[in-house]
């Protein structure tokens, strides 16, 4: 009776988990800008069952996870230059030709995976969106050409995304502000936006069957 009772239990959290939204709040800043609405500093923020557990992740915790798990990457990388080292040395360089490769397998992969990232987005409710941009350069012609370029890049990714989440969203503040007296760069994300681990599980889904599907493309 226990089992049973502790086997519903464990449904009816399942059950909540998949339809409860999950919220999450990333923020970023670099430079002088501050936002007092996101005393967690850099980084990301989950709540999940309408805000009942919430989980924080600084973006120095993001680099410690990568440098533990560095070490395995790079065993791994030797053992797959048996009988000797050098090989792995040799598949850990960055050379432009294999950087290239790596871009070309990474937008053909990308463009398998789209439909997938569409379904996903499609579920994405956007609450805030803020990105403010500081950049001066060494001369003020250059500073003013950064400027205009940063709008037309900065436009045409806001637009589409905002053509691919869920209606309705909220205008989003952009800016960019340049200074021609000064060198420096400034960054401030603030977004929220919430989903339900039921669509991310359907996109996995999704995800995995265009992979596997297409997968001799991907390698090729």
């Amino acid at each position: 009776m226990a089992v049973i009772m502790l086997l519903a239990a464990l449904l009816g959290l399942s059950l909540l988990l998949l339809v409860s939204p999950i919220k999450v709040h990333v923020r970023y800043a670099v430079g002088d800008e501050k936002g007092s609405d996101a005393p967690f500093g850099n980084g990301i923020r989950l709540s999940f069952l309408w805000g009942l557990f919430s989980l924080r992740l600084r973006v120095a915790g993001v680099v410690s996870f990568y440098r533990v798990f560095l070490p395995v990457m790079k065993l791994r990388a030797r053992m797959a230059g048996r009988p000797g080292g050098e090989m792995a040395e040799e598949k850990m360089l960055l050379t432009p030709a294999r950087v290239c490769w790596l871009l070309r397998r990474v937008a053909r992969l990308g463009r398998l995976m789209a439909p997938a990232g569409r379904r996903l987005l499609s579920a994405v409710q956007l609450h805030r969106f803020c990105w403010r941009t500081g950049i001066g350069l060494q001369e003020a012609d250059l500073t003013g050409i950064t400027t205009g370029i940063l709008w037309i890049i900065k436009g045409n990714l806001i637009s589409g995304l905002y053509r691919l989440v869920k209606k309705p969203a909220p205008r989003p503040v952009l800016e960019i502000m340049p200074f021609y007296n000064h060198c420096l760069v400034r960054v401030y994300l603030n977004c929220i936006f919430s989903l339900r681990l039921g669509h991310i599980i359907s996109a996995v889904i999704l995800a995995g069957w265009l992979y596997l599907r297409n997968r001799k493309k991907v390698r090729g």
